[in-house]
């Protein structure tokens, strides 16, 4: 992030921290109800929270994330299906 921050190391009012979240869904579960308690918390704070899930279908958190200003980005299940366990994809 470039710019000015603030007096208590917050980003200026004008200024959108923007960070992007890689995880399987955002269903109501242990890790995404974390991410979306401190996503409530640091959005009035000008910090947005965007999320790469794995998959094609719609998750429970989906219409809260838009509401909030954040986007869901979808990672095909046939690309997750045809990772190797090293990352790598599969000729």
């Amino acid at each position: 992030m470039s710019g000015s921050m603030g007096e208590k190391g917050e980003p200026m009012a004008s200024e959108t921290l923007r960070v992007l979240h890689v995880i399987g869904t955002m269903d109501r579960a242990g890790a995404e109800t974390f991410l979306m308690n401190l996503y409530r918390l640091l959005g009035p704070k000008g910090i947005q929270f965007d999320f790469l899930i794995h998959g094609d279908a719609p998750c429970d958190y989906e219409p809260e994330i838009r509401a909030l200003g954040g986007e869901v980005h979808r990672l095909p299940a046939r690309f997750c299906e045809s990772l190797s366990e090293n990352g790598k994809a599969r000729s």
